[in-house]
């Protein structure tokens, strides 16, 4: 496939700095010296080094998706997804810094982190049951160009030294978790340019970043791993194609083997992505000599050149010089401060949590009134895949509690529940382990246990031990303890399936092996048994205290009743899992169904906490107010709390519009043209793209738009009577009709994101903005010419507070 240059409408083209130019001749020197098998381990993503260059040990890829990961307590930000909620590309370059800064911390220890960080991930969110819609930023192909390159400068910092070297993900086309390394993902040529490209073309041509990881899936049939456009399109965008390190994802080699089918052994798939310009290969976990074999063979057989393997070794010397491996002296570079990234996250959090709903003056809540928090979310802050370990984590409630002059009561509203077998009673031993049934002669002490059911619909459940704070997952051994602290891990273990017979008993599934719940003979254990159910225990579920007698308590005498509603990021929707749909799980609509019944005068908000957007269907309404806000980290609580206790204003725009479930197109369709997917194109959404409102706000007076040299130019005045400062985000769309394009173009979008920029609105003051608008963002692809036509006729360009609410309209 030939080259094509990335749209004019991205910003910036790449040019061959000094600095890079010396790393090259370095790195190809450094090569140049080594024999065939001292370059062999370099392919692997655990690489020992080579001493007799001065070449030392590395690994590829430190998760820092939202902050450092799985390297215990680490300052952890809003998931990209919250993130991109507050349209700011300077509070995301700035959060990229601290980011890297810790990871040079990280660095240090005795277990060096790597300074090849596998973030920004710049998937569009084409789909919201897409299971990792958390780790993405945006929709809107250019609002995701902008935020993923602001992420990546910021992780890349200033100067010749590189603090870290950004991995964008996953390289292409990628955004479907079921059966990911088998689907294939269909590609017209105008979606291609169009949608999918721009989130990797602008942080690499830029310079932000120095590497990308390639995804599990298929595009158009062929896997992303063998994809042409890795040398042919993307080592076009920089300055010399070994500026460019590119990373397989996890299993590549064998994927093409086992689930993908393209290559007959591992021999010939690491040489067809060596050739296809893979750099690194993440397979077999810490053992590299498979890949180093298979590299071996390949080059005997013929499969491979020796430049090919030459290649790949200089794009990761290049890719570790930038960071200053190699250089004489330590790089100077501002050193970690703790006390100032808490600081921004809960800036952060603050920053993305969306108002979308208000009415009635509902919020924010009056000094010394009784506030009610129904929801387990609202007494706990949860961590995700891709989190760190939390560092002093407060909660919605607990903030409240602290910050608010009046009473504060909070109800978890979870069943709980003891299980009886017949007339015995679940208990726990002494050892830890479950038991139920007569005790056999000698037994060791045991305790009933009654649990709560945190209850994340259908019918999937954790039970936490109300005697040890702790949840119910099986042991090594498949016994059942209750020990887990949260749910996590890649397979989680502390989820269960309810099955409810007929004469209302329960039978339990291991969610994570699919495998019943059953009392071991004699032993009266509880264990993970076989995959029959009539072969599991069948228990009676006596509830002891409802979620919604809870609720009826809490609501009692309330003036404002926050429902804190959501999902658990470990469950329905997560890698290797999408979503089954939008609605709310009916746990959340019982909670919701409660706020029908309050007394005259008290006030209602629904609280949404979610790695997702939802359709809320016919309970958009049902509350007086309805927030939405990612898991947002360990400063979740004050962030929140300083919005619904009016310290802050709301300044959340959603990066993502939330759509009903009628509107969804299959999850596989990746032609959002076709299908008229996202806001481009029509999509029916029941909260719009870049929709957002504040508590008391901002007028916009005094739109100007005029026509300029190179499009056209908006200015409009933004004025605040309110006694807080708000940020507003202005935006700027276009619209143009089919006949305004060359023939060869197809459909066009209906209105499309071209200007954006976020404004600090002061405290009863005023803030002049000025936007330029150039023609060029209103390009398209067109396939006969291959490649961006820009409009010939009349273009309309809106001023707009979002997609679907115009302030003022240009023609040019």
């Amino acid at each position: 496939m030939a080259h094509t240059p990335p749209p004019t409408w991205l910003g910036s083209r790449a040019r061959l700095e000094s600095v890079d130019a010396r790393r090259l001749e370095r790195a190809r020197s450094l090569v140049g010296a080594m024999t065939l098998e001292e370059k062999l381990p370099f392919l692997h993503q655990h690489s020992p080094g080579l001493e007799r260059l001065g070449i030392g040990p590395f690994s590829t890829g430190t998760e820092a998706l939202h902050g450092v990961a799985w390297r215990g307590p680490a300052v952890t930000y809003p998931p990209p997804v919250g993130l991109a909620a507050s349209w700011d590309p300077v509070l995301l370059e700035a959060i990229g810094t601290q980011i890297a800064r810790e990871v040079r911390a990280h660095h240090g220890h005795e277990q060096p982190a790597s300074l090849n960080v596998w973030a920004p991930v710049v998937n569009a969110l084409r789909h919201p049951l897409w299971g990792r819609t958390e780790e993405g930023l945006s929709e809107d192909p250019l609002l995701n160009a902008q935020l993923g390159t602001a992420i990546a400068r910021g992780l890349r910092g200033e100067g010749e030294t590189w603090s870290t070297v950004p991995t964008l993900k996953h390289f292409l086309a990628y955004s479907n978790e079921t059966d990911r390394a088998a689907t294939s993902s269909s590609m017209p040529p105008r979606v291609l340019h169009e949608y999918e490209l721009p989130g990797f073309e602008e942080p690499l041509a830029s310079g932000a970043a120095g590497a990308v990881m390639l995804a599990y899936n298929l595009v158009d049939g062929v896997p992303a791993h063998l994809s042409p456009l890795v040398n042919s399109h993307l080592r076009a965008l920089v300055a010399d194609p070994d500026l460019l390190f590119v990373v397989s994802d996890a299993g590549a080699p064998t994927n093409l083997i086992t689930i993908q089918d393209v290559a007959a052994d591992l021999t010939e798939a690491v040489a067809a992505m060596l050739r296809a310009g893979v750099d690194s290969f993440t397979d077999h976990g810490e053992d590299s000599e498979p890949t180093i074999r298979a590299a071996r063979e390949a080059l005997e057989r013929g499969l491979l050149e020796e430049r090919h393997v030459d290649q790949a070794v200089v794009r990761q010397l290049v890719a570790r010089a930038r960071t200053g491996e190699f250089d004489d002296a330590a790089p100077s570079l501002p050193r970690f401060a703790q006390a100032e990234a808490i600081a921004l996250s809960e800036e952060a959090a603050s920053r993305s949590a969306v108002l979308l709903h208000h009415q009635h003056g509902t919020l924010p809540a009056r000094p010394g009134e009784r506030i009610a928090v129904l929801g387990h979310l609202g007494g706990t802050v949860l961590r995700d895949w891709y989190s760190g370990e939390l560092i002093d984590p407060v909660p919605l409630a607990e903030a409240l509690m602290a910050g608010h002059d009046g009473p504060v009561v909070h109800a978890p509203c979870l069943d709980v529940v003891a299980l009886h077998e017949g007339q015995f009673t679940l208990r726990r031993r002494r050892d830890g382990v479950l038991c139920v049934g007569p005790m056999p002669s000698g037994a060791e002490h045991s305790e009933p246990v009654t649990f709560e059911v945190i209850d994340h619909g259908l019918d999937i459940i954790s039970l936490r031990d109300r005697g040890t704070g702790r949840l119910l997952a099986p042991d090594a051994a498949g016994y059942l303890r209750t020990e887990a602290e949260r749910v996590g891990g890649w397979i989680v273990q502390e989820t269960f399936r309810r099955m409810r017979e007929a004469d209302g008993t329960v039978r339990l599934q291991h969610v994570g092996t699919g495998r019943w719940v059953r009392r071991e003979h004699r032993s009266g254990k509880l264990l993970l048994g076989g995959h029959d159910p009539l072969q599991s225990t069948r228990w009676t579920w006596q509830v002891m205290s409802s979620r919604r007698d809870q609720a009826r308590d809490a609501i009692e005498g309330a003036d404002l009743v926050i429902v804190v509603a959501g999902n658990d990021p470990h469950v329905h929707g997560r890698e290797t899992e999408d979503r089954a749909m939008l609605s709310l799980m009916n746990p959340d609509v019982e909670l919701l169904e409660l706020l029908a019944d309050l007394p005259a005068g008290a006030r209602s908000t629904l609280l949404i906490l979610s790695s997702y957007s939802y359709d809320l269907a016919g309970h958009a309404g049902t509350a007086d107010a309805v927030i939405w806000s990612s898991h947002a980290g360990a400063r979740l609580g004050p962030a929140l709390s300083s919005l619904l206790l009016g310290r802050k204003e709301f300044s959340g725009r959603l990066a993502q519009a939330w759509v009903t479930e009628e509107s969804l197109a299959d999850i596989l369709e990746y032609d959002v043209i076709s299908s008229a997917s996202t806001y481009l194109y029509g999509q029916e959404a029941s909260f719009p793209f870049g929709h957002g409102l504040s508590l008391e706000p901002t007028r916009w007076t005094q739109p100007a738009p005029r026509r300029s040299p190179t499009g056209a130019h908006f200015s409009v005045t933004l004025t605040r009577e309110a006694q807080l400062p708000a940020y507003e985000v202005v935006q700027v769309y276009a619209s143009a009709g089919q006949e305004q394009y060359p023939d060869g173009v197809g459909t066009v979008p209906v209105r499309r994101l071209v200007a954006t920029e976020v404004v600090e609105v002061p405290a009863r003051g005023a803030r002049q903005v000025e936007i330029e608008v150039p023609l060029s963002r209103c390009a398209l692809w067109c396939e006969r010419t291959g490649n961006f036509v820009e409009p010939t006729g009349p273009v309309r360009f809106h001023l707009a507070r979002s997609a679907q609410n115009i302030v003022a309209t240009a023609v040019v």
